[in-house]
């Protein structure tokens, strides 16, 4: 056997080096917090996963082979392979305020300048606190928590930035594409919202819970439940605000079909 099918038939990750890094990015010994440590290491694999084959879904793509083509290589149905290979750029975005909008966006960027070949719930959260001006933004800068502890703790997480970035197109890991898909709506859906707001997905990241984003909400600033409590404080504090407004606008009409029946 020759030296390069050898290394054909080599493992693309081996177990034993996986679990020499969650022992590194861990200083303690409890198996929980090692435990925790795995779980964030192989979030990260599941996106570096999803981008790898992103990377090849998007050649055959190019080389003008058809969904049916690509489903039947990877094994799966041509609806199925559509509806997996999902990016930011073709996501439906009818319900998105502005502001959403500009996140989605500015995840990717975050992600993108930080050399990672995925984008995660962790850049959404950088990205509520770029963005800066949105409910979302205004609730995590009022609870004393910057983009710059954001992107420390992703690095602390994570590691350092790689030193070159992903080729194509970033995709979203699985638990940042349900966020984007299915959380961020049954969020709007419950307060009963016909929009899709910052707000939303700061407490989609919270409901979800199991994530680097929601850790890290839990290092900086104490607890989910916090972040939750006070973005429904803005949201009510709007939602009162309007209606005092909508009150003023129906008593002033009122009074003027009043004058105007007197006339």
């Amino acid at each position: 056997m020759s030296k390069d099918e050898e290394a054909a038939q080599q493992p693309a990750v081996d177990l034993s080096d996986l679990i020499s890094t969650v022992n590194r990015q861990t200083s303690s010994r409890e198996p929980l917090d090692r435990l925790a440590a795995a779980v964030r290491i192989a979030e990260e694999l599941n996106g570096k996963a999803d981008a790898l084959l992103d990377y090849y879904v998007e050649l055959a793509r190019n080389a003008n082979h058809s969904w049916t083509e690509i489903g039947a290589a990877i094994g799966v149905s041509k609806q199925a392979v559509q509806q997996r290979f999902v990016s930011l750029a073709n996501m439906n975005q009818e319900r998105l305020t502005d502001r959403a909008r500009k996140v989605l966006v500015l995840a990717q960027l975050e992600a993108t300048e930080t050399h990672r070949a995925y984008v995660g719930l962790e850049h959404f959260l950088a990205a509520l606190l770029r963005e800066g001006e949105g409910v979302a933004g205004v609730v995590l800068t009022e609870l004393g928590l910057t983009r710059d502890q954001v992107l420390a703790a992703i690095r602390r997480h994570t590691g350092p930035d790689p030193a070159k970035g992903s080729p194509t197109p970033l995709s979203l890991t699985p638990r940042a594409k349900r966020l984007v898909t299915d959380l961020v709506i049954k969020e709007a859906l419950s307060l009963g919202h016909n929009y899709v707001g910052t707000e939303h997905i700061l407490l989609a990241i919270c409901t979800e819970g199991e994530n680097l984003a929601a850790a890290i909400l839990r290092e900086e600033i104490g607890d989910v439940a916090q972040v939750r409590a006070k973005v429904m404080e803005k949201i009510q504090a709007y939602v009162a605000q309007k209606n005092k407004a909508d009150d003023m606008k129906t008593a002033k009409a009122a009074k003027s079909t009043k004058k105007a029946r007197k006339g």
